[in-house]
């Protein structure tokens, strides 16, 4: 057996032989009495004798670990964020995602959950994007992207209230920034048009009432559609708005509602309608005398009067 797997062996015993003794110190009997079988059993395997017990070295000066290199926290992260911006740009939303992840991990930074957003907005996760939004603008207030990306999440979201506010604040982070602002303009439009749709479904047309129809507009709506009233063309051929010979004035008569009424449901009787049909007819033939004409024939100067004549001076009579 070498003697440096002796040597070994009796660092171990005497590290053993300090932790037994420890624990008789504290008073833990037990404790000590299973160190001392373990002694037994290394010294039954190795020749360890006083001397090399006495020479051992420290078992924990062996045991020691190296001290690690100081890690460059910030460097380590900008790593992780372009290793994100990467996996962005070849549409690996999930990877970039778990890089920006590792990166807010190690520093928690603005941009690293502006980019993050970003990732969530590729993925459709709104809610969680504009909670990365609002813990990088936490961070820094002014941070223009993390404005933009809420506002874009929200618009998704169609809470175009909070779009608005959150382009608006966009904006007067980068006042250039048109794209910004053609944002603000899309969503006062989409708001407008909301709002007067609300109003339109909150305030219904107020339809104007019916007027009851009298019976003189019904009288001229059956005149309009149906031609004028026979009753009415009647006493039109023989007077017309004047009063007749006999003192009658058919103007009047013509208008008056409960004169007409009975007049139409007179002329609903078909036998009436026959027999006032004949009456107009007669009514309409052309005179074929006129009074004072010097041309006029014999048959006057006679005593003989023309027929037409005095069909005409009979319905007079």
């Amino acid at each position: 057996m070498t003697s440096q797997r002796v040597d070994v062996a009796a660092a171990v015993c005497a590290f053993l032989q300090r932790a037994q003794n420890n624990e008789r110190s504290t008073g833990n009997a037990d404790n000590a009495a299973s160190l001392q079988v373990a002694l037994d059993c290394i010294q039954q395997v190795f020749p360890v004798t006083a001397a090399h017990l006495a020479a051992a070295p420290e078992l924990e000066a062996l045991v020691t670990p190296a001290e690690r290199p100081a890690v460059d926290v910030d460097a380590e992260a900008l790593k992780h964020k372009q290793n994100g911006n990467e996996l962005m740009a070849t549409k690996d939303f999930q990877g970039a995602y778990d890089e920006y992840t590792e990166a807010i991990r190690l520093k928690e930074d603005a941009i690293f959950y502006g980019n993050r957003a970003a990732a969530c907005i590729s993925m459709e996760r709104f809610e969680a994007a504009i909670e990365d939004c609002k813990r990088s603008l936490k961070i820094d207030p002014n941070y223009v992207k993390s404005h933009a990306r809420m506002g874009h999440a929200y618009k998704a979201l169609r809470k175009f209230k909070e779009a608005l506010a959150a382009y608006q604040e966009a904006t007067r982070c980068d006042p250039a920034n048109q794209n910004y602002k053609a944002c603000i303009a899309e969503l006062k439009g989409v708001l407008g048009e909301d709002a007067a749709t609300a109003q339109d479904e909150e305030e219904p047309a107020i339809e104007e009432p019916e007027e009851e129809e009298g019976e003189e507009q019904q009288q001229q709506q059956q005149q309009q559609q149906g031609g004028q009233d026979p009753l009415a063309s009647m006493f039109g051929a023989l007077g017309g708005q004047g009063s007749s010979p006999g003192g009658l004035d058919f103007g009047s008569l013509l208008s008056n509602p409960a004169v007409m009424s009975m007049a139409s449901s007179v002329m609903s009787n078909p036998d009436m309608q026959q027999m006032l049909g004949g009456f107009m007819a007669n009514m309409q033939q052309p005179q074929q005398q006129q009074p004072g004409n010097n041309n006029s024939n014999n048959n006057e100067s006679n005593g003989e009067s023309n027929g037409e004549e005095e069909q005409h001076h009979h319905y007079f009579s």
